[in-house]
């Protein structure tokens, strides 16, 4: 919801936004392309999932499978164990699907003036990559940046490659009078 909510700042607050990077977001449902529909079915399923069932099935959507083996037992541990210290209620998934579903900022993307790279993995099944190119679209001046051969978490399967095209980006930006 990262990348929703920093659309939402950029629009309502310009100023405050120098450069904009939005990571595998969508400008909503409405415009943008859903979730895969395995995606829709598992979170269907959540209420009826333990914690730790949730974190396992959130990351088999949000990352490779290629990633997820070649991080091995140690990475699930400390995935689970740190979201097991601190685990989300399941009213509080509830209300994010809710928010996620009603938000649009389509029509209102134009408006946004800040230098803005748009940055998605194409083998996203949470949102699509797909999005990528409305947003692209939509925003004038943006750049888009495919990280090939990840999912959601691109920052995590490439975080270097992730990193070194954010910097780029962010170091080009003009910065404030």
């Amino acid at each position: 919801m990262g990348g929703m909510i920093a659309q939402e700042l950029a629009l309502n607050h310009p100023r405050a936004v120098q450069g904009l990077v939005l990571g595998c977001t969508t400008c909503g449902f409405a415009h943008g392309a859903p979730p895969r529909p395995e995606v829709l079915a598992a979170t269907a399923q959540a209420g009826a999932l333990t914690q730790q069932e949730r974190i396992r099935q959130f990351l088999l959507a949000a990352a490779t499978p290629e990633f997820l083996e070649k991080a091995g037992r140690e990475f699930w541990d400390w995935i689970i164990a740190g979201w097991l210290a601190a685990p989300t209620p399941l009213e509080t998934m509830a209300r994010h699907f809710v928010a996620i579903q009603s938000f649009d900022t389509f029509e209102r993307l134009p408006q946004i003036q800040a230098p803005t790279l748009i940055i998605h993995g194409d083998r996203d099944l949470m949102v699509p990559v797909e999005n990528a190119g409305v947003l692209g679209q939509r925003i004038a001046g943006s750049q888009v940046r495919i990280v090939p051969e990840v999912g959601h978490l691109f920052f995590w399967e490439k975080p270097e490659e992730s990193a070194q095209a954010i910097v780029e980006f962010l170091s080009a930006v003009p910065a404030a009078a």
